[in-house]
């Protein structure tokens, strides 16, 4: 693990309505940090590859050539693969993919401050739960409205700071780490 301001945090899940800062955000862990990243998304997607739904859809094809991420945004394909993984998603209890989240983290060596993991989509109320259950916190990713600040709500504090990702995380963490030795 890289010597980071960030060595405190072994697991994280961020919350935003706002995909690109948590893109951001997520890309600058990994990339900077060395954390890696495990997404419920490509739980669902594996999920769905292991049925014959992408057959019995006519989207083998286009995935099998494609990828996912460009299927996903083809005029021609894109809207019924993103109905059928939202469709297949709800259909499991979210307790069941909190489940598959735990394994795929034990699975990469975590939690630990050796394997740090930050899974970017824990919006769900029980991938949430699941990752303070096994120490993570969840951090809110969120910019004011017509913005190119960037804000990360690590409790109990708020930092904003220009479009600088690294520099939010690193205030942040501090002021996360501060406030836990005081306590």
């Amino acid at each position: 693990m890289s010597n980071h301001v960030l060595a405190g945090a072994s697991l994280v899940g961020l919350v935003s309505v706002r995909p690109r800062l948590t893109r951001a955000v997520t890309s600058t862990l990994v990339g900077t940090h060395g954390f890696t990243a495990v997404t419920v998304e490509d739980l669902v997607r594996r999920s769905v590859e292991e049925t014959d739904l992408l057959t019995t859809y006519g989207l083998q094809e286009p995935v099998g050539a494609l990828g996912w991420d460009d299927t996903l945004t083809s005029r021609e394909h894109g809207a019924r693969l993103r109905v059928l993984i939202d469709t297949y998603r709800r259909a499991r209890p979210a307790r069941e993919w909190a489940d598959m989240l735990t394994a795929a983290i034990y699975d990469l060596g975590g939690p630990g401050p050796q394997a740090p993991i930050v899974v970017p989509d824990a919006g769900d109320p029980a991938i949430a739960e699941r990752l303070r259950d096994l120490g993570g916190a969840i951090w809110g990713v969120g910019s004011y409205e017509n913005s190119a600040d960037i804000t990360i709500r690590c409790p109990p504090d708020l930092m904003t700071l220009g479009g600088d990702v690294d520099r939010a995380l690193r205030w942040s963490a501090l002021a996360h780490r501060a406030s836990l030795l005081a306590a």
